[in-house]
């Protein structure tokens, strides 16, 4: 049975104390007449004054363990006995619900056997009744307790802990190794993948310039091995990645290339030599000789003729082929110069083309046809069409020019001589090789003869 149930026979026996007999409960008896309220079999609580009633609101009370109900409102704690809601006494002392103690009767003022305690007419023993027009009052009906589900806490039992055996030295050293062969295979997979993205930049530079990494292993490879060497293998590799390496790889390609083709080109012509080792200050002397004897003899042989017909003695012949000797040496002097001239000319345009070699080897890139076999065969072929026009080249140059004057040479004999008779004396001095021959036979003739006796004139 429910508490509920317990109030609702509690007010019935109520009732039922205060029939007379005659079939009526004592409320029916008393009907309108305000001699009081009383609770009915049917556990309402009725008041005389309709006006003053109010229903009972159950949500008001709380059911405790013990039966007892607590009003949410006060926190006043009332027991069930006898029909009526009663305050505990162990807490604050008997008081009815419904309000002061003036306003609670004893059993002898509202029942006729004295024994039970019934709110006055007008009043509400419980709270939340209500006053009907008729005069009976309305019992509040008692609230359901609303149960509280309390979940218990939880208890964890932690966990027991077990002391591991102690390894061996076997054992330790077997971890150490298992650790070592980890942390070694770690490091040798960034390594690897380092190594991988290196190649993978390299590979996009070189393909950028339609060049094959195949034909550049040595530089890739060197370069790469270069970094590893000052990464310890337990850095971070991120730390040095290289997403220009290949544009730096090329750079290094590029720098000895060049390189190459200027010592290729220094090796063949020197800086500058090439030329001069074409074309020596001695190269054109053959021709120039060439050039300078002939006009030589045909000169000496004028001044021969001039002697042999007694033009010039010994003395004016002696001073005309020493002039000629001047002569030659200026006339050579001036062939030497015209021949320097053509071949400096030579010299230049060899350079010139040496020149441009070296420029065009400085300005290699990838990409350019250009070679240095290109400029060699070029400074070749120069080179040697210049040495077979040498000598047409000079004799052009020089044209018809005489580098001996005839009269000049027998006239500075002449001069040399002064004036003289050929046949003034018997050692042709001054004079030719007729004079000699007249002093000779005369000498030989005097000798025949002899002085013999000279008379007497």
């Amino acid at each position: 049975m429910g508490w509920m149930d317990s109030v609702s026979n509690a007010f019935s026996s109520i009732g039922s104390a205060f029939n007379d007999g005659s079939g009526r409960s004592f409320g029916q008896r008393v009907g309108n007449t305000n001699q009081g309220t009383h609770w009915s079999g049917s556990g309402n609580y009725r008041g005389t004054n309709a006006t003053s009633a109010r229903s009972a609101n159950p949500t008001n009370y709380i059911r405790n363990a013990d039966g007892s109900l607590t009003d949410r409102r006060t926190g006043a704690r009332y027991t069930v006995k006898n029909g009526m809601l009663t305050k505990d006494v162990s807490k604050s002392g008997v008081r009815p619900i419904g309000g002061s103690n003036a306003n609670v009767k004893t059993a002898a003022n509202n029942s006729r056997d004295g024994t039970t305690a019934i709110p006055r007419a007008g009043t509400s023993s419980l709270p939340g009744a209500s006053n009907r027009k008729d005069g009976g009052t309305t019992a509040a009906r008692v609230p359901t307790p609303t149960k509280t589900a309390t979940t218990p806490a939880k208890t964890t039992t932690p966990p027991k802990t077990t002391t591991p055996p102690a390894k061996t030295p076997a054992q330790t050293a077997a971890d150490k190794a298992a650790a070592d062969a980890a942390t070694k295979a770690a490091n040798d997979k960034a390594r690897s993948n380092y190594v991988k993205g290196l190649r993978h930049d390299v590979s996009d530079a070189f393909r950028s310039k339609n060049l094959k990494t195949a034909d550049y292993t040595d530089y890739i490879d060197h370069y790469i091995n270069d970094l590893l060497k000052d990464i310890k293998p337990t850095s971070d590799y991120t730390k040095y990645a290289k997403p220009d390496i290949g544009d730096i790889i090329l750079g290094d390609i590029r720098t000895d290339k060049i390189k190459d083709y200027q010592d290729e080109l220094n090796r063949t012509y020197g800086s500058g030599n090439y030329a001069d080792t074409l074309f020596p200050s001695t190269r054109d002397d053959p021709i120039l000789t060439s050039i300078l004897t002939p006009q030589y003899g045909e000169a000496k042989d004028a001044v021969q003729r001039a002697f042999d017909r007694g033009t010039l003695g010994q003395t004016g012949y002696d001073a005309a082929i020493k002039d000629l000797g001047t002569q030659n040496t200026a006339g050579m002097s001036q062939l030497q110069t015209t021949g320097s001239g053509v071949m400096n000319k030579y010299k230049t345009d060899i350079n010139s083309l040496i020149t441009d070699a070296g420029k065009k080897a400085g300005a290699w890139d990838f990409g350019s046809n250009w070679k240095p076999s290109d400029a060699t065969s070029a400074i070749t072929t120069a080179g040697a069409d210049y040495q077979g026009r040498l000598e047409g080249d000079i004799r052009t140059a020089v044209g018809g020019q005489q580098f001996f004057n005839w009269n000049d040479l027998i006239r500075k004999g002449g001069l040399a001589q002064g004036l003289y008779n050929p046949a003034t004396d018997a050692t042709g001095e001054g004079g030719g090789a007729l004079a000699a021959a007249i002093a000779a036979r005369s000498k030989r003739e005097s000798t025949k003869r002899g002085l013999g006796t000279q008379g007497t004139f």
